[in-house]
């Protein structure tokens, strides 16, 4: 039976990138595995933009800047479907000049092929978790929110350049690794507690017909496992509760998140 839990609407988030930026693909790809980079990442979309248009849903989708320049019509037209843009960054190191390049020159494209301001960021998976001084730099390049790191609640970062909301991620919702049970179990608390969750997917973890990499049995298992499954479950989700994009909560989210100093 399907119910639909409604008092708070929570953040569905969608990395649009490819199944090579997965870390432990780039690895193998970078000792030399052979693979096919063909873009497959619009299709996934489309389906996901289907799905959310029958649930009456909306979401953020973090664009990699790569994809949104071989795909150039892909940001406007989910735009013009009622969702939120964002950049998905590529780096994932230590170095504040190629951090501030990546954010820039990502937020550069997708605000030229939309005409719209891109106000949210979000690192690569390798760098979800990295020092507080990326904060000042997305406050200096004009961001108003950041959604990378993986655990905690939403809060509202205070540093030298200004302030910037951090969304992160909310533990216990990856689509591929949690049962619909597991899943349905935190959304329902965090709606009882008023308290949006953050769910993310990457479009490669819904791509079933992804080309296949020579990997360790555990990596592989990690990367290709639970796809079919991932599309069900969020089939399910966006039945049972609601979601919205971050952009479009950005006003309440800043009035009501607690205020923390980053050091």
């Amino acid at each position: 039976m399907s119910y639909r839990l409604a008092r708070t609407a929570h953040f569905l988030t969608i990395d649009v990138t490819g199944w090579h930026r997965d870390p432990v693909v780039a690895q193998a790809l970078r000792n030399g595995v052979a693979g096919s980079f063909a873009a497959r990442d619009e299709s996934v979309v489309d389906r996901v933009v289907d799905e959310l248009a029958a649930a009456d849903a909306r979401a953020t989708f973090f664009v990699d800047a790569t994809v949104a320049v071989a795909a150039k019509t892909l940001a406007r037209r989910l735009v013009g479907a009622g969702h939120e843009v964002g950049v998905l960054g590529t780096y994932d190191g230590d170095d504040w000049d190629e951090f501030r390049d990546d954010a820039r020159s990502g937020r550069a494209v997708l605000e030229d092929q939309t005409g719209l301001q891109v106000r949210g960021f979000r690192s690569p998976s390798g760098a979800r978790n990295g020092g507080p001084w990326r904060f000042d730099v997305l406050v200096e390049e004009g961001f108003e929110y950041d959604s990378s790191r993986t655990a905690g609640y939403i809060q509202s970062f205070v540093c030298g350049s200004g302030t910037l909301i951090e969304v992160p991620l909310t533990p216990g919702t990856a689509l591929r690794y949690s049962t619909y049970a597991q899943l349905r179990g935190v959304l329902e608390s965090r709606t009882r507690a008023a308290m949006p969750s953050v769910v993310a997917f990457s479009t490669w973890e819904m791509d079933v017909d992804q080309p296949k990499v020579r990997l360790p049995m555990l990596a592989s298992i990690r990367h290709y496992g639970g796809r079919r499954a991932a599309g069900d479950r969020l089939h399910r989700m966006l039945t049972d509760f609601r979601f919205d994009a971050i952009a479009h909560r950005l006003t309440d989210l800043s009035q009501s998140a607690p205020q923390t100093f980053a050091a």
